[in-house]
Order: structure tokens, then sequence, then C-alpha cells
């Protein structure tokens, strides 16, 4: 089962690769649907650009008990905040695709003792996030000539699991750990109508989790395995371009929401030998978020971000927050293009 793992990861890189150098019909976009939550994206006449953003996470909430209420809703002490730095390098492969590599650093704050949140003091840890390598190849490209007519993206990542995650250490705490322990391979696709001045689209996208096989101890158990299900993600966004009425600024809000399928942990008892399985129900949530790009000059662009986590508590079908933890999130990102 391993070896098949690994082969997968050996097909899909490539792939990814001939993805996005295949063809030269039509231009990238700079502003689709899932701009406002990706850390870099090019405009047709852009090469290489950086992105560097800070974004501190802050209000965590839990939704769900296990084994009780799973929209039961509380205030998580685990960890009061979450600083990331990010930084991502965006390159064009041809006139109509481009890859990004992302990485980040992560500054966590929560208290010493998670038993005893309020009177334990402060505890700080420093840690890499897992690097991220990413793709858009275009097939149908925007025309003032046909207004109606969406850019459609397609979009392909892979995220090796590299930094510290509970899956791998489960004795450690969330101010521990910041990575989900999960190799992972994201597809989608993504549209935009953005030729007017008021633009709207959005993304759907795909990722399969490869399954963990950690081997070690876990609450008296041995830990051989970790499978997740499918998880998939919407996001819905409406924008505001206001270049028409003589203003370098565009505007753009939305929403997006999250479906994680079961997770099943296989288990060993040291004392019995005996294998048990456990099934740990779908995580969802929806969130909110608002996004301000500003050029400063035709090469340098600054974008501040506002996200409301678990933004809607109603019922949202697959959508609804259950089993997951939100936080909300302010961003300062600054873009340099070279060429």
């Amino acid at each position: 089962m391993k070896t098949n793992i690994t082969k997968l990861k050996y097909i899909f890189i490539p792939f990814l690769f001939v993805f996005l150098f295949w063809g030269d019909l039509s231009f990238a976009c700079s502003s689709c649907g899932s701009s406002a939550v990706s850390p870099i994206n090019l405009y047709p006449n852009e090469n290489l650009k950086v992105y560097v953003g800070t974004q501190v996470n802050y209000n965590y909430i839990n939704y769900g008990h296990a084994g009780g209420d799973s929209r039961a809703k509380w205030i998580s002490t685990n960890l009061a905040t979450k600083s990331t730095l990010t930084l991502a390098v965006g390159y064009r492969t041809s006139q109509n695709s481009f890859i990004s590599l992302t990485g980040s650093a992560i500054r966590n704050e929560g208290p010493n003792n998670v038993f005893d949140p309020y009177d334990s003091g402060i505890k700080t840890t420093y840690l890499l996030g897992d690097p991220i390598i990413s793709g858009r190849y275009n097939l149908v490209n925007m025309s003032i000539d046909k207004p109606s007519v969406p850019q459609v993206q397609l979009v392909a990542s892979y995220k090796p699991s590299f930094s510290s995650n509970m899956i791998d250490n489960p004795e450690r705490d969330a101010i521990d750990t910041t990575g989900n322990g999960y190799d992972q391979f994201r597809v989608g696709v993504d549209l935009w109508w953005g030729v007017m001045a008021w633009q709207f689209g959005g993304s759907q996208f795909v990722t399969y989790s490869l399954d963990r096989y950690p081997d070690v101890e876990y609450y008296g158990n041995i830990q051989t395995k970790r499978s997740r299900s499918l998880q998939y993600t919407t996001i819905l966004s409406g924008a505001r371009d206001f270049r028409d009425v003589d203003i370098d600024m565009n505007i753009q809000v939305g929403v997006a929401l999250d479906y994680t399928g079961e997770t099943e942990t296989t288990l060993i008892s040291t004392n019995s030998g005996v294998t048990t399985m456990v099934t740990a129900p779908s995580a969802q949530s929806n969130n909110f978020f608002v996004t301000a790009k500003f050029p400063l000059t035709q090469k340098d662009v600054v974008r501040f971000s506002y996200v409301i986590g678990g933004f809607y508590d109603g019922d949202l079908g697959p959508f609804t927050n259950k089993n997951q933890t939100v936080s909300d999130s302010v961003l300062v990102g600054f873009e340099h293009t070279y060429f």
C-alpha cells in the first residue's frame, strides 16, 4: 500500500508540470474566483512575481463535542494566536499558465498547560509550514466582446507533509503543531466573469489525502494508519473594480465553504494486540472574507484581507459548522512584479 502511494506521488507531480507547460492559447488571470484566498496570481503581462504577507489568526472557536452535539459552539483555549509569514513566488510557464511555490513560517502562542489555560502562563513556539506547489491553466479567456463568457481555469496543487502535526505526534498540543499530517493533492476549476466593473465568480476544489502510517503510541494503543476522506471546498465571490471612476482599487467579498469527510484511525492495543478502527465524523465550516487590493505602482500591490470564521451558524447543509475549529484572521500582503 505504501509503495502504491509513493507511485501516486511520482505520477501526479510530472502530470502537474505537463499540465502547466502545455499550450499557448490564452492568458492566465490575475483576479479570479479564488484569488482572494490565494497568495499569488499573475496578470497576463507578468512573468515573475513575489508575494510576502503576514497573517494573524485569533478568536478560535470549536464546534462539536466528541460523542455529543456536533454543532455545539465553545471557545477554544488550546491556541490564542497563530501568526504566519508567507512567501510565494509565481512564474509564467506559457501564455496561458503559471506555476507557484509557497512556503510559510508560523509563530503559535497559547497556554503552557491546556488543562489550566488561564493560570499556567503563555507559551510560544516557532514552526515551519508545509510547502505548496501549484499551478493554473487557462482553458477559456475573458473577452470584452463577450462579457457573458467567463474565464475558465484548471487548478492543481501538491502539498507534502513536512511540518509538525498531531498524527505523527499525538502527545503534542495544538501550540506545538501546524500541519494536518497528510500529503495532499488538490484539483479544481475556477470561473470568473471579470470584464466589467462589477465582477463575480467561484471555484470548486477537491482535495485527496494520502493515507498516513505513523506507527506511534496513541493513548495506550499503537496508531498504525490514518485515512481521511475527500475534502470539498467551494468559494463564491464578487468584486468591484473602481478604475472606471479613476480609483485604483479592487474590493472582493465572498464565502469559503468547506466539507471534509470521515477520518478513520486504525489502532492496535499494546496489551491485547487487538486491532480496532475509530471513525471521526465529517468536519464542516463556512467563512466570510473581504479583500482589498491597492496598486502602489505598476509593479507593486498591497493587499488587506479580513476573514470571519464560522460566519453563519444556521443550517447550510454540508457546510453547516460542525466538528471543526475555526478562527478569525487579518492579513497584510505585498506583491512585486519583476518582469
